[in-house]
């Protein structure tokens, strides 16, 4: 795969991981992304993210009480962001909330708990 430049630069060739997502996606149908979302969780350490929160004290409101979640909490506000961007009819799609973000992207599912994030866009 070549990519051109601005005007008549010259062409270059784009790292192996960009032709990889460009010429290797899979699409998964809602039933399968369904599927997925044990896998994540499953290979997800909430009891790390759980640790930092309590480390920081990073609290959410739960019932109208201000205090750290517990493991818990955390994996199931998790599966319910996957469940969120599952059922969007849209082929990309993100939902956060807690510092959790979950996306879904035509090549699968993906889940990130961030504490600092900077763009310039």
């Amino acid at each position: 795969m070549l990519l051109h430049g601005e005007g008549s630069g010259p062409k270059t060739t784009p790292p192996p991981f960009l032709t990889l997502i460009n010429t290797n996606i899979m699409e998964y149908t809602k039933k399968q992304l369904r599927n997925k979302i044990s896998e994540v969780i499953s290979k997800f350490d909430f009891q790390k993210v759980h640790q930092y929160m309590k480390d920081t004290n990073w609290t959410w409101v739960i019932g109208g009480e201000e205090r750290v979640p517990n493991v818990d909490e955390l994996e199931f506000t998790a599966v319910s962001l996957l469940s969120k961007v599952v059922e969007s009819d849209l082929p990309a799609y993100n939902a956060s909330t807690g510092g959790f973000t979950a996306y879904k992207l035509s090549w699968g599912l993906s889940l990130h708990f961030s504490f600092e994030s900077s763009k310039s866009y």
